[in-house]
């Protein structure tokens, strides 16, 4: 799937006209589902135009909560940072491949590679985008990190292994475990817990967020990343 698709006048102005439709069904009450059904329709979306709004998205409370719990690069340094594996994995991948990622309107980076393109393990790609990610770590000082990966997903334990190791060699305190449910364990996280994750499910319940995808990709591909849903809803970043 590619950006290419959707990026014509016509197109950009039908997806601009449905981030604005859609954001008034659900500033209104309407779910999700409902909200996103009839827009879909009305428009005629494919599965990437679907996607950015599913993924980029919310009623302008939520956006808004999850606005002010972003955290600068400075207030990482010292911090605890707990760190949701995948979340992070892939969209710095899909990033750093040129795929188009995108702003959501509560300024989380968001992929929508999972709505087209399930995760396939790769040792050597794998292993040096683990070695770029601890690579940004230790330039924010955390005073300790936990990786967590789903171990529901194939080679958890073995990716957990390999964040292990470049933990260790980039001298840095901290950990990479699995768990059977990410989104729990990260959820658990209070008081000085920066929470590094764009999931909506944890960013809503989470204290402090840091973008940590983003953070790596404005530093290595920056023209990866895509705002389309901020200029059609007028706000500035």
């Amino acid at each position: 799937m590619n950006f290419k698709e959707i990026d014509t006048v016509k197109n950009m102005e039908k997806l601009c006209n449905a981030i604005v439709d859609y954001k008034y069904l659900l500033n209104r009450g309407y779910s999700i589902k409902s909200s996103i059904q009839i827009v879909t329709a009305r428009y005629q979306l494919n599965k990437l135009q679907y996607a950015i709004l599913y993924r980029c998205i919310h009623p302008d409370s939520e956006a808004y909560s999850i606005r002010q719990k972003i955290v600068s690069i400075e207030n990482v340094e010292g911090t605890y940072l707990l760190i949701d594996g995948y979340n992070v994995l892939i969209t710095v991948d899909s990033g750093i491949l040129g795929e188009p990622v995108f702003i959501g309107d509560d300024m989380l980076l968001r992929d929508i590679r999972k709505s087209y393109r399930k995760f396939e393990y790769n040792h050597e790609a794998h292993s040096k985008l683990i070695d770029l990610i601890l690579k940004y770590i230790v330039k924010l000082k955390p005073k300790h990190i936990l990786i967590i990966l789903d171990e529901q997903i194939s080679y958890s334990g073995k990716l957990a292994s390999i964040f292990r190791a470049e933990i260790k060699n980039y001298n840095i305190l901290g950990d990479a475990c699995t768990a059977r449910k990410t989104d729990t364990v990260l959820l658990g996280a209070i008081g000085d817990i920066v929470v590094a994750s764009s999931d909506i499910v944890i960013v809503r319940k989470a204290s402090k967020i840091f973008d940590l995808a983003r953070y790596i990709i404005e530093g290595e591909k920056p023209e990866s990343i895509v705002d389309i849903v901020n200029p059609c809803l007028k706000y500035t970043i």
